[in-house]
C-alpha cells in the first residue's frame, strides 16, 4: 500500500489513517472512506494490504473505485504516455462517474482483473461481523428492508462469480 500512495504523492500513512478513524469514532462520527485501486505500483500484494487495512479500520461505510486520469495532471500525462488509457479520449469519459469501471489500465493488470480484484475488496470486508452490521445498518436506515433483500441480492450474485 505504502508504495501506491508514494507513486501518487499522497503523504498519508496507516497508522495515521488508523488513529484518525479511531478519533472519529470517538467522537461519534461515523467513518466513510474512499479507496482508489489501479494506480501505478498496485499489485495483488497491495490489494491485500488493502483489504486488512478496510478489516482492522471498520469503517460505516466504504467505496472502492478506479483512478480518473484528468487531462492535464501528472497521471494523465504518465497515463497517456505509457499507454494505459483504455477508453476513448473524449471530455465526457473522464468524469468522475467513471471511476466503477476501469479508464486506465497499468499492467500487469487487465480491466477484467481490476473489476475482480474491486469485487473482492467490496465483498470480503463485508463479511467481518462489525462491517456486515454497519453495511446492514446503513443500507436498512436509507431504503428499508426491500433495499437490504437487493443488497443481500447482489452480494449473493457477487460472491458466486
Amino acid at each position: 500500500m505504502k508504495i501506491v500512495l508514494e507513486n501518487v504523492n499522497k503523504n498519508q500513512n496507516k497508522e495515521k489513517i488508523l488513529e484518525t478513524i479511531a478519533l472519529t469514532k470517538k467522537a461519534g462520527i461515523k467513518p466513510a472512506m474512499s479507496f482508489i485501486i489501479g494506480l501505478p505500483g498496485e499489485s495483488r500484494k497491495t490489494i491485500n494490504e488493502l483489504m486488512q487495512f478496510i478489516i482492522k479500520a471498520k469503517p460505516w461505510q466504504y467505496a472502492v473505485v478506479f483512478p480518473v486520469p484528468f487531462p492535464g495532471t501528472r497521471l494523465y500525462h504518465q497515463a497517456k504516455e505509457n499507454k494505459w488509457i483504455v477508453i476513448e479520449e473524449k471530455p465526457e469519459n473522464f468524469y468522475v462517474e467513471k471511476a466503477m469501471t476501469p479508464v486506465m489500465v497499468v499492467p500487469p493488470w487487465t480491466a477484467k482483473s481490476l473489476l475482480r480484484a474491486r469485487k473482492k475488496l467490496i465483498l470480503i470486508p463485508r463479511l467481518h461481523p462489525v462491517i456486515l452490521m454497519n453495511t446492514l445498518r446503513d443500507v436498512y436506515s436509507r431504503g428499508g428492508l426491500a433495499k437490504l433483500v437487493g443488497i443481500a441480492g447482489s452480494a449473493y450474485r457477487i460472491a458466486a462469480e
